[in-house]
């Protein structure tokens, strides 16, 4: 579930744009046919892997290089946090479900915490892989009335995605990605650095989402 990149969710979800309340925000989504594919790197598999605990921030960044490690990292630094998933909650049967959450963490935050929803799961592998040519891309999309993000990249072999909900880069679409769920009924492309200002989502305050930019911004 999406719980804390918006405050409120605008509805209907409109054509090209999802519309936040949160900071009268206005956030452009992105066409699929933009994304560029990005060559993953080689990296010896032999390599002793870090513990991620005594690592800061920077140094995880530094390490991570390729979507597998990213996902590895999600995998065993962080625990998905069923409280704050459940707080504040709000479930409009036949609509859509949001959440009235206006807190967001950075990664430097959730590497601290160790813990998150899937949104933060997303903005971890984004930030991860942030240094290795991987565009901060979050894919929202609506189930059974509810949100769900995860980390959106693309490879020459086809799109993949890192998060609670991790897929092999082999999809050429990211409507036959999205067939391995049914029952999605909207789905939209953000990228982090344009919804924040630059980088704030990797080093920025704990509540980053008061700080979104306005449409005239």
């Amino acid at each position: 579930m999406l719980e804390k990149l918006v405050k409120k969710l605008a509805l209907p979800i409109l054509t090209g744009t999802l519309l936040f309340t949160s900071a009268c925000a206005t956030y452009k989504t992105i066409s699929e046919n933009l994304i560029q594919p990005v060559k993953p790197v080689e990296i010896n598999s032999e390599e002793e892997i870090p513990d991620y605990s005594k690592l800061t921030w920077q140094e995880a960044i530094n390490y991570v290089q390729t979507p597998q490690q990213a996902q590895y990292y999600l995998n065993t630094h962080l625990t998905y946090d069923n409280e704050e998933a459940k707080a504040f909650s709000i479930w409009i049967p036949g609509i859509i479900h949001f959440s009235t959450i206006n807190k967001g963490e950075s990664f430097a935050e959730n590497h601290k915490r160790r813990k998150g929803v899937c949104l933060d799961y997303a903005t971890c592998a984004a930030a991860l892989l942030s240094d290795n040519g991987y565009p901060p891309l979050v894919l929202i999309t609506e189930k059974e009335d509810r949100l769900h993000a995860i980390f959106l990249y693309k490879t020459k072999k086809g799109f993949g995605t890192l998060g609670t909900t991790p897929y092999e880069p082999i999809y050429p679409t990211v409507k036959k990605l999205l067939e391995k769920n049914s029952y999605i009924k909207n789905y939209k492309i953000v990228d982090l650095t344009e919804a924040y200002r630059g980088e704030e989502w990797i080093f920025g305050d704990v509540d980053i989402v008061k700080n979104l930019p306005k449409p005239n911004d």
